[in-house]
């Protein structure tokens, strides 16, 4: 409690915390989940947030969908991306992977040293001057409102590779009456 005080008193001055209440409200705020493209969302999300030099690469099904808020979850890869750039540059290469029990964003920029992963996703922490340290930590903060994990580790090109796994993937979308149902995908 004391030390949430004390942040909260060193970043007053700074601006952080009005962001933080705007985060605060778009994470808590009106939620509304539907099944949402992974594709088709990581896509727009790149689009608005990457410079025309940089790639991604989408290795997931156009088909595969999650339960979420569809806002949040473009807010989710704008973080991610925004980082990759932020990080790997304006020529970065950045893919959308599907894994075992969920995705991954990876990137070949310079990566996030071992000892600074778990802090990566605290908020207010960056090690550049120019960023505020809130993407990653809004990041975290939507996976475990939905009951994903994340955690990052080295891509295969030495840069970062964040993995959010604990995810229900959606095939096959049915419609009992009014209600949308989904189908769990079997090989999730």
């Amino acid at each position: 409690m004391v030390a949430g005080a004390v942040l909260k008193g060193a970043l007053l001055g700074s601006g952080i915390v009005a962001l933080l209440g705007a985060y605060g409200l778009w994470l808590w705020g009106r939620s509304q989940r539907t099944q949402v493209s992974l594709a088709d969302t990581a896509t727009a999300a790149w689009e608005e947030t990457a410079p025309p030099s940089a790639q991604l690469t989408v290795e997931v099904d156009t088909d595969l969908a999650v339960s979420a808020d569809p806002e949040k979850l473009r807010g989710l890869f704008e973080a991610l991306f925004e980082n990759s750039v932020a990080y790997g540059g304006r020529d970065v290469t950045v893919r959308l992977v599907r894994t075992r029990d969920g995705f991954a964003v990876e990137d070949d920029g310079p990566g996030i040293p071992e000892d600074e992963r778990e802090q990566v996703f605290e908020l207010g922490y960056s090690t550049r001057a120019d960023r505020q340290g809130l993407g990653l930590g809004m990041v975290r903060t939507l996976c475990h409102a939905y009951d994903w994990a994340v955690e990052v580790e080295a891509s295969e090109d030495g840069g970062a590779r964040f993995v959010v796994s604990n995810v229900h993937f959606y095939s096959t979308w049915e419609t009992d009456g009014d209600e949308t149902v989904a189908r769990a995908d079997a090989s999730a």
